[in-house]
């Protein structure tokens, strides 16, 4: 998935048409809004800071070059930065009421800080190729720690069919994430 967005990213900065364009929002935009949605923790909010963050990418494409990073990390830290500065605008506070005056957009990060933000990228993007029970699933499962049980009640299925999606999405997530390093 991520060389196939390299690739298309490669063609929107040689061509700056709708076209290329289309294909880079499509390829990136599940894995962005996981980004923006980490710091402003609203899903509208999200939504309308990851289009504006995609203007930006346009209007800001002439800039890019290889030595700014991979495609993904360029792209996510238009992102990253214009949720904060948004989420800054508004007085919101970042989930668990952490003030956003902690964070420092200009503070360099570490080699692996940016290794990290770059996996999270991969697996946010592995984990929105994945259909709408199974993430529902997963999410339920890991993030909310809730057993299958619980699932299978919330989500109307049965216990061996949550199972199942769960186990299907483990195995998927960690051959996606293999496949992207």
């Amino acid at each position: 998935m991520m060389e196939k967005l390299d690739k298309y990213f490669e063609n929107f900065v040689a061509s700056k048409n709708q076209r290329n364009f289309e294909k880079v929002y499509l390829l990136s935009s599940g894995a962005l809004f996981g980004v923006t949605m980490k710091i402003v923790n609203n899903q509208e909010v999200a939504q309308e800071c990851l289009q504006e963050s995609f203007i930006k990418i346009w209007n800001k494409i002439d800039t890019y070059s290889t030595e700014k990073g991979k495609p993904i990390t360029w792209m996510a830290a238009i992102v990253r930065n214009h949720s904060i500065d948004y989420t800054r605008k508004q007085k919101l506070l970042i989930a668990d009421d952490f003030e956003l005056d902690s964070l420092a957009t200009d503070q360099p990060q570490t080699d692996t800080e940016i290794e990290r933000n770059e996996e999270n990228l991969q697996l946010d993007d592995c984990i929105s190729q994945l259909k709408p029970n199974s993430k529902d699933a997963i999410f339920m499962a890991y993030y909310s720690d809730m057993t299958y049980e619980h699932i299978a009640r919330a989500l109307g299925f049965p216990v061996s069919t949550v199972k199942t999606w769960v186990r299907r999405s483990k195995a998927f997530i960690k051959k996606c994430m293999q496949g992207l390093h």
